[in-house]
């Protein structure tokens, strides 16, 4: 689906290369070489892409069983501990094992509610979120995985022009399409190729974003700014173009790329 997405984009910069003056055949002819290249890079880097990305994301769904699972034997060890001291489990007396874990288990409490006051997290209850704590061992083999993949990720442009990578270099191009020619930028519904052009730039950029635990606000990242700046420019602003189809380019960009890592979807 992604590469017939990618024709398509080309296709459109070829008709418009047939059709065009003489005054803009140079523009034109560049710009059909930078997609035809810019798509062919695509092309080669996706799956590479898209696979760490799937990596990424089985270490994190395997974190969240790992917590998923203790968080459970927690439950099932204080219902234990209740019936005991209820008198309704045999024994009053819980076992050493069971008095070992229950003052585990409150020892990672207290540190869960001192992480949340040093936050200034206030109005919580205790039982109402899930204890994000792994043991050292497993803590540091999971930060390790990830440390892994994000490795592998940095290389994967050394050997292409930053033009083609950069999220800002490449909307240049595009935005100096639609200053210079607008009637042709707007014929060729640009607007609907963006998202599915950066859609795997952003999505490498997004491979080590955890919603659950980052705090950092999409607003603030790097693709975010690049796309505001790119669909509400100064010259928009001034002219007021409020039904500019450029205007839904970031919101279209956020629902292939940070909807489908947050719902868990690793087929869009």
């Amino acid at each position: 689906k992604y590469t017939h997405d990618l024709e398509d984009a080309k296709s459109a910069l070829q008709k418009l290369e047939t059709s065009t003056s003489e005054r803009s055949y140079k523009f034109f002819k560049e710009m059909k070489v930078f997609v035809e290249n810019f798509v062919d890079c695509l092309n080669e880097k996706i799956q590479e892409i898209y696979q760490l990305e799937s990596e990424m994301s089985e270490i994190l769904e395997s974190r969240s069983r790992t917590l998923l699972k203790r968080r459970q034997d927690d439950l099932q060890l204080e219902s234990t501990a209740i019936q005991k001291l209820a008198g309704t489990g045999g024994d009053n007396d819980a076992d050493e094992k069971t008095k070992m874990n229950l003052q585990d288990l409150e020892l990672r409490r207290r540190r869960r509610h001192q992480k949340r006051e040093d936050s200034g997290q206030k109005d919580h209850h205790e039982g109402m979120s899930s204890d994000d704590e792994l043991p050292p061992d497993q803590e540091r083999e999971y930060q390790q995985n990830q440390e892994d993949v994000l490795l592998l990720c940095k290389p994967i442009f050394d050997d292409v022009h930053e033009d083609f990578y950069q999220i800002k270099n490449v909307l240049a191009k595009f935005h100096e399409w639609r200053e210079r020619f607008p009637e042709t930028y707007y014929d060729a519904y640009i607007s609907l190729c963006i998202p599915k052009l950066l859609g795997p730039l952003v999505r490498k950029q997004l491979i080590d974003w955890n919603p659950l635990q980052d705090t950092a606000l999409l607003e603030h990242m790097p693709w975010y700014r690049d796309l505001d700046d790119f669909c509400f420019s100064k010259h928009e602003q001034e002219n007021n173009l409020e039904d500019d189809p450029d205007h839904k380019v970031l919101n279209a960009v956020i629902e292939k790329t940070v909807i489908p890592k947050v719902s868990g979807d690793k087929h869009v």
